[in-house]
């Protein structure tokens, strides 16, 4: 009754639209009666072989099928209420039927018959084994072996389930909540938004009805400028349709009854039995796998977009309140803009449709070896709806029927899908019916116009090409029977052929191909070509980790033995603590209009991310460079992967094209992840590379040390020819005395204890609360080995200096050093690391390089926000702290920390280089200090002699700090002269006042307090 006849008689039979309820229930009912007759006569056949039983059976679903399709498409597509009604109706009555039809236990007799009969399988062809194969595991699925309490069980939950899906699905179609918002609330929307748009006036205003769509939410959450826009627009958009909630925690129940039934743990055991990955188990470690590898690249890519908010924040003189859910889009595609210099409104001028749609049916003639014809005026279900022919170009054969439908209308299905409205096959008779599809999408309000083409952004052209690359797969498949047609592959390999097409959307050659500028004609720039490809994986951690998200949640659900389990509640949970939502504590419910968590994809929406990894492999294997462009490999592509449909294994098909078993390589690389291969591979290959990081970095250390004694010597070699030339010379110009504009005196300066501790728990707390932090044992081990790396830098940085340099000697910390045991080396070398070393120059590069290390990794690698902000807290406290306790800084040291800094951080603090010196670069301090008593210790050896006279020639430097300024001045012209016995100044003093001299002091403290500062300016 839906077939129209038609004259041509390749161009297959064209199916009608134009009818009544009545008709489609009355049309449907007929079909079943048939069949219900067929297996009556089925059942009484006395000897069962495969041309008389499931032949016979086979042909009259494939005849029949076309009409039960194209109900079900009316009921999710057509305009008129009516009509979705019936067509629900007669959906029902067929899906009643089926579940009738596998719990037929005559039936199952005759089918079981001709498998247990050698002779007769042994003559069937391939397709046809596996058609009484698939029979004989559908008949066991429905539990037809089952005592009969436990059949109608089956049936009673089978039957709920039906009227279940069909509720879930109808609420969703339904679904009519809207929003009313002003010009001024919808500002940075694009124009072309508002085109169809409804007003009303309230309160004096004029209003726009939103409706609360996917596509109208999108276009809000990316655009809208105002974080209340698009915050009530997320919400509303996530807590549509709560009525859908019990009716998937009864699904959840009843499926897994179903699957304890039929003797299966759960229902994702049972569903999972027949795909590639057999287990949940599998499924779950894969996710897991995943999301320990994707959380930190997420959470890096969630503080760049929080540093975006935040600088919005501050320009507008509003408090940042944190980033959240309805955030993301807007300021990812802010982020990609800034970039890659791409423009979303820029973009959307080159695909214009119908044009663009004209021009991506034109690529894949020449790809796939097609002739597409558009045909005038068919029999549609909506008069926006089109329809084409597709022919092989070669051959000239005819392929199938494509309809498509991209506009919003009133009861129409709101997401996108591909809807199979006839599947091919052979008839009994030899002749060959042709497949139908239908395209299906909701891009915007009002179809174009012959003056005004509807502009599709690039998500509209991936998505568009997403769901042709479903048409594709059953146009192009050619089965003997409808039950391998197409897209009826495993659940977990359906989304290949379309993430494959999906992926083209950001091939250079593919765009150059279909964009056009839709009013001066002109080819996309290569510019916007080019920054579209560089922006694909922008933000690939968050936008896979979304997947990762439902894939988990979809398994979990479904793998529980829980019946009772609140699928509300975990949603939420697993939202936060996978996805890392934050929505301000708003309960939401998103999974209220997931139709895939209800049918379809229960238990295996993780092949989203399986038929991502496989299409990144083919991508990178075959189609890599100037093969997307390859007739050739399209051809291969065309006839090993789309022709077979289901009736080939699909790994089989796989590895016929790639010429190896697929791998997840490519995925994890495209995003810039590592492979997480066997675990124990793994772990060995961590710990060498980390053992190899820190045995170099034990070498620079061992070396250090040596440069350090080596240096040690030379001055003391250099002060002891000093003091054989009998007295010292000291003048302003070598010891420059400089005004302290900070600090007076510090009582407790004497304790130098309290900057070592300060300063070493800073490095340890950033140490120890980085590698804790880090998420996952990998991402430590990694952290380590970079830390590993960068301090054997810095120390072989600091070796070089030591060697090189022989400054002279200092007031308090230039105890020469001479390790002559392994024991005196034990004592020396954590000394030295730890910038506690009395070295004479050891202190003139820092000790206390574990700040910086652990600065640049957190800030640039391992940060979580609230994680980051409380680790520079305490860093700048104790930074602050330990510059106070140490003392104020000089010259020199600014110079070394600005270097350091520079040599360290390199761009990312260069633009702060200039705050660093205005913080550092202060006049130094003149300090009291009990701990420079110039008194000789009993066994002081000559060098302590020599070095006691310093003291006392720096007293007397002392003293001119005690006179008048203009006295100063003046004295100060003089040279000091020590001839006298310089251990008989000053004695009988309980202390001396010493200004410090130009390398006294540890350059630890302007390091870290350089580092602290620019904590500091970072957090502002």
């Amino acid at each position: 009754m839906f077939i129209i006849p038609c004259d041509s008689a390749p161009a297959g039979s064209v199916i009608s639209f134009e009818h009544t309820p009545d008709e489609i229930r009355q049309a449907v009912k007929l079909k079943l009666d048939a069949e219900r007759a067929l297996l009556d006569a089925v059942a009484a056949e006395p000897t069962p072989t495969f041309a008389n039983v499931v032949a016979r059976i086979n042909h009259m679903d494939d005849e029949h099928e076309s009409e039960y399709l194209t109900s079900y498409l009316l009921a999710e597509l057509s305009p008129d209420a009516s009509i979705r009604s019936a067509a629900a109706q007669a959906t029902k009555l067929v899906e009643e039927f089926s579940i009738e039809c596998s719990l037929r236990a005559d039936i199952y007799k005759q089918v079981l018959a001709v498998y247990n009969n050698p002779e007769e399988m042994h003559n069937l062809c391939a397709e046809d084994k596996l058609v009484v194969e698939r029979m004989m595991r559908g008949y066991h699925s429905s539990g037809i072996s089952l005592p009969k309490t436990k059949q109608e069980q089956l049936s009673s939950i089978d039957k709920r389930l039906t009227e279940l899906i069909a509720a879930f699905s109808n609420n969703v179609n339904s679904d009519h909540t809207t929003l009313f918002l002003t010009k001024t609330e919808l500002a940075g929307v694009p124009s072309d938004f508002f085109d169809g748009k409804h007003v009303v006036k309230t309160s004096g205003s004029t209003k726009y009805v939103v409706p609360i769509t996917r596509h109208q939410t999108a276009i809000v959450l990316r655009f809208a400028t105002l974080e209340s826009t698009r915050r009530a627009v997320h919400i509303a958009s996530s807590t549509r349709c709560p009525k859908n909630i019990p009716l998937l925690q009864e699904a959840v129940k009843l499926r897994l009854q179903r699957a304890n039934l039929l003797g299966f743990s759960s229902h994702a055991h049972f569903t999972l039995e027949d795909l590639m990955a057999k287990r949940p188990e599998t499924v779950q470690n894969m996710l897991e796998d995943l999301q320990e590898q994707l959380t930190p690249q997420a959470k890096r890519e969630l503080a760049q977009l929080r540093y975006l908010k935040h600088a919005d924040a501050e320009a507008a003189g509003v408090p940042f309140t944190g980033l959240y859910d309805w955030d993301l889009d807007f300021y990812m595609r802010v982020a990609v803009e800034h970039k890659h210099r791409v423009k979303s409104t820029e973009v959307k001028q080159y695909f214009a449709y119908p044009h663009v749609i004209g021009r991506i049916f034109t690529a894949f003639e020449d790809l796939l070896g097609l002739r597409i014809a558009k045909v005038d005026r068919p029999s549609v279900w909506h008069p926006s709806v089109d329809l084409y022919e597709i022919w092989d170009a070669k051959s000239a054969e005819f392929l199938g029927h494509c309809y498509v439908d991209l506009f919003q209308r009133a009861g129409k299905f709101t997401g996108a899908a591909t809807f199979q409205l006839r599947s091919g096959f052979d008839r009994a008779d030899g002749t060959r019916e042709y497949p139908a599809v239908a395209l299906v999408t909701n891009f915007a309000l009002l179809p174009p116009l012959p003056n005004k083409p509807v502009l599709l952004g690039h998500a509209s052209v991936k998505t568009l090409l997403h769901e042709l690359g479903h048409v594709f797969h059953n146009i192009l498949s050619q089965c003997k029977w409808t039950m391998f047609h197409g897209t009826r592959v495993p659940r977990d390999a359906v989304e290949l052929p379309s993430q494959t097409l999906e992926s083209l959307a950001w091939n250079p050659n593919f765009l150059r191909r279909i964009a056009m500028h839709y009013q001066t004609g002109e080819p996309i720039p290569d510019e916007l070509v080019m920054g579209l490809g560089a922006a694909r994986d922008e933000f690939a951690g968050v936008s896979l980790l979304h997947k990762v998200f439902r894939a988990a949640y979809d398994i979990a659900i479904y793998s529980s033995s829980d019946g009772n389990l609140d699928v509300g509640k975990l949603y939420t949970e697993m939202e936060r603590s996978i996805e890392l939502a934050n929505t301000d504590n708003v309960n939401t419910h998103g999974l209220s209009t997931v139709r895939h968590f209800m049918r379809g994809y229960d238990s295996r929406y993780y092949a989203y991310l399986w038929g991502q990894a496989l299409t990144a492999d083919m991508l990178a294997t075959r189609f890599a460079g100037t093969n997307i462009d390859s007739p050739q490999v399209w051809a291969e592509y065309r006839n090993i992967i789309l022709k077979p449909g289901g009736s080939r294994d699909i790994m089989a098909q796989l590895v016929e094209f790639l010429g190896r078993k697929p791998n997840s390589k490519a995925l994890l690389k495209s995003v810039g992840l590592e492979l997480q291969g066997p675990r124990a591979r793994l772990v060995l290959r961590e710990l060498v590379l980390l053992g190899a990081a820190w045995a170099v970095l034990v070498v620079v250390v061992v070396w250090m040390a040596l440069c350090q004694e080596w240096s040690d010597m030379r001055w003391l070699r250099n002060s002891e020819h000093k003091h054989r030339g009998g007295h010292w010379r000291l003048k302003p110009a070598t010891y420059t005395i400089l005004d302290d504009v900070m600090l007076e005196q510090l009582p407790f300066i004497s304790q130098r204890w309290v900057s070592d501790v300060l300063v070493n728990s800073a490095a340890i707390i950033a140490v120890t609360g980085s590698v804790f932090l880090a998420p996952g044992w990998q991402a430590r081990m990694v952290l380590l080995r970079r830390i590993g790396w960068i301090m054997g830098i810095l120390y072989f940085l600091r070796s070089i200096t030591i060697s090189v340099t022989t400054m002279p000697p200092s007031i308090d910390n230039c105890r020469p050093q001479e390790a002559h045991s392994a024991s005196e080396w034990a004592r020396i070398v954590p000394m030295m690391i730890s910038g506690q070393l009395s070295g004479c120059t050891d202190k003139l590069f820092s000790g206390h390089t574990s700040i910086l290390v652990i600065s640049f990794l957190v800030w640039t690698r391992y940060a979580r926000h609230w994680a980051f902000i409380a680790y520079s807290a305490v860093h700048t406290v104790l930074g602050i702290g330990s510059v106070l306790a140490v003392r104020l800084h000089y010259t020199v040291d600014v110079v070394l920390a600005v270097v350091l800094t520079w040599l360290v951080h390199c761009v990312y603090y260069m633009l702060l280089e200039s705050a660093v010196c205005r913080r550092c670069a202060m006049p130094a301090c003149r300090l009291e200090s009990p701990e420079y008593s110039p008194v000789p210790q009993p066994g002081a050896s000559s060098s302590r002699a020599v070095e006691m006279a310093d003291i006392a020639g720096e007293s007397a430097l002392a003293g001119i700090w005690q006179m008048p300024k203009q006295a100063r001045s003046e004295h100060s012209e003089h040279v000091l002269d020590f001839t006298a016995d310089p251990l008989d100044f000053g004695r009988g003093s309980d202390h001396v006042e010493a200004s410090l001299l130009l390398t006294n002091r540890p350059p630890s403290a302007v390091l870290l307090s350089a580092v602290a500062w620019m904590d500091g300016l970072h957090l502002r």
